[in-house]
C-alpha cells in the first residue's frame, strides 16, 4: 500500500469517530478537530504540502517550446480572466499590488499573446503531473523600470497530453517585511530580471 493511501486511510478513520475506540468525550473532540478536513487526502494539484520549491526539481529558465506554448494557449482565456479578477480584488484591499498598470484598461492589461509574449518558462515533474511556470510580457508596459511581466503557474496532469491543463495562480509578491512581519511592498507586475521561481499562492 502506498504511503499516501495509509495516511488517507487514517484520516478517514478519524473522520468517523464511531470507528475510534475512544471515550465519548474524546470522540467529540475528534469530530470538532476534523470537521474542517477536506473530503479526502490525495495528491491533488492544489496540495500545497506537495508543491513547494524545495520538493519540485525545476529545470532552468528557457524560452518556451511548442508544447509549452500549447499548454499556455489552452488556458489563455482563464489566465486573462484571472489577471483581471486579481487586479480588481487587490484594488479593493491593496491598490499598490497592481499600481504599475493602474493606467491600463482591462483589455490593455491582457492584450498579450502566448506566441509573442510568453518569454520564459520552467517546469518540474511531480507525482501528480507537471508544474509549469511562465513569464508573460504585458506589451503595454514600458516605463522607467523597463518592460512589465506577469508570472503564472499552471499544472499539466499526467497521461492526457495538454488538453487538461489547469490554471493554478499568479505571483502577487508581498515583500520586504517590517519588524512585525508585515509586507511593505506589493508587486504583481515584475521586471524582466525578476527570477522565475516557484510560488505557492
Amino acid at each position: 500500500m502506498e504511503a499516501m493511501d495509509v495516511v488517507a486511510g487514517r484520516m478517514r478513520h478519524l473522520r468517523n469517530p464511531n470507528m475510534c475506540s475512544l471515550p465519548g468525550s474524546w470522540r467529540g473532540n475528534i469530530e470538532y478537530l476534523t470537521s474542517e478536513l477536506p473530503p479526502r487526502l490525495s495528491l491533488s494539484p492544489n496540495t500545497k504540502a506537495m508543491a513547494t520549491g524545495e520538493q519540485v526539481n525545476f529545470n532552468e529558465p528557457h524560452p518556451p517550446k511548442e508544447n509549452g506554448i500549447e499548454a499556455f494557449n489552452i488556458i489563455l482565456p482563464t489566465i486573462k480572466s484571472e489577471i483581471v479578477k486579481s487586479r480588481r480584488h487587490w484594488d479593493k484591499h491593496e491598490p499598490r499590488m497592481w499600481s504599475r498598470v493602474s493606467h491600463l484598461a482591462d483589455d490593455e492589461l491582457v492584450a498579450f499573446t502566448i506566441e509573442d509574449d510568453l518569454v520564459e518558462i520552467r517546469s518540474g515533474a511531480t507525482s501528480y503531473g507537471t508544474i509549469i511556470l511562465g513569464k508573460i510580457r504585458v506589451p503595454s508596459v514600458n516605463d522607467e523600470e523597463g518592460g512589465g511581466y506577469i508570472h503564472v503557474r499552471i499544472h499539466d496532469p499526467p497521461n492526457r497530453g495538454t488538453e487538461d491543463v489547469i490554471f493554478h495562480s499568479l505571483f502577487t509578491d508581498e515583500g520586504n517585511p517590517d519588524p512585525d512581519g508585515k509586507p511593505t511592498t506589493w508587486r504583481a507586475v515584475q521586471n524582466r530580471e525578476t527570477p522565475l521561481e516557484f510560488f505557492n499562492e
